[in-house]
């Protein structure tokens, strides 16, 4: 698979539907996510290959992915500088067990992976996993 990347450089929160917030978002004490909420709204993520370097899970993470894909605007690829987190995971595997939607997944790619992709990189992965920048 080939594609523009839609790419962030610090973790992300659960997929936002409303306009980005006005006040932090904090998943851990002085850690303000809003901004990656912010790199995310109003852009097309359908199909997209999202870049990130890790998810911050919640119950409702799997759900949500699971949801975006029953929808048909879930990501076609989401790739990681770091792990994904537990719950992330498990939403995107459900999805591709019990709805046969599969979305590539790819985790552990080093920080150098997200240094060197930007918004609007192509982006290819091979079937063996292999992920290409440019």
């Amino acid at each position: 698979m080939k594609k523009s990347a839609t790419s962030v450089n610090e973790p992300t929160c659960d997929w936002e539907m409303g306009p980005p917030p006005t006040t932090p978002i904090k998943t851990q004490p002085d850690q303000d996510l809003s901004g990656i909420v912010k790199d995310f709204y109003k852009k097309e993520l359908s199909g997209a290959i999202i870049c990130m370097p890790t998810t911050v899970g919640s119950s409702l993470g799997g759900a949500s992915l699971m949801g975006v894909g029953s929808l048909g605007v879930g990501p076609k690829a989401m790739l990681f500088s770091h792990h994904i987190d537990s719950v992330s995971y498990a939403g995107l595997l459900m999805d591709d067990v019990w709805n046969d939607r599969r979305v590539i997944t790819i985790d552990l790619l080093g920080d150098e992976f997200l240094e060197a992709v930007k918004s609007g990189d192509t982006v290819a992965i091979t079937e063996d996993g292999t992920v290409e920048v440019g």
